[in-house]
């Protein structure tokens, strides 16, 4: 009988052998819980000085010059955050001075997400 390889048939190649299963290991979650603290109290420290207007703002803080009287987006003792509060109805209807504010709502909104963006970025 012929050679089946001469003639131009393969022959089945074995079966490749399953995995085996092997246990994750359980992850500490009182650590990963300090390591994310820490990361985020190192992301929320405020530059020391600046002469911007949104310095200091963060996803979950306002800005270093916003204060009980006057907050840095509104002009007014009412929080204008974009992640906290947000714009309140007053503020969006239309009038000069409206603009103004929705304006610096929009900057602020875009200074966040820079923010974003920055803490995304590879370190090299």
């Amino acid at each position: 009988m012929a050679d089946l390889e001469t003639i131009g048939v393969e022959t089945p190649e074995a079966p490749k052998p399953k995995r085996k299963y092997t246990r994750r290991k359980k992850w500490n979650r009182k650590a990963s819980r300090k390591v994310k603290l820490f990361d985020a109290l190192e992301k929320e420290a405020p530059p020391a000085e600046s002469t911007d207007v949104f310095a200091g703002l963060t996803h979950s803080a306002c800005a270093i010059a916003c204060n009980v009287e006057r907050c840095v987006i509104t002009g007014q003792p009412m929080c204008g955050h974009p992640h906290l509060q947000g714009l309140q109805e007053r503020f969006k209807q239309s009038s000069e001075e409206n603009n103004e504010i929705q304006a610096r709502f929009k900057g602020a909104q875009l200074y966040l997400h820079h923010l974003a963006a920055e803490a995304k970025k590879p370190t090299i």
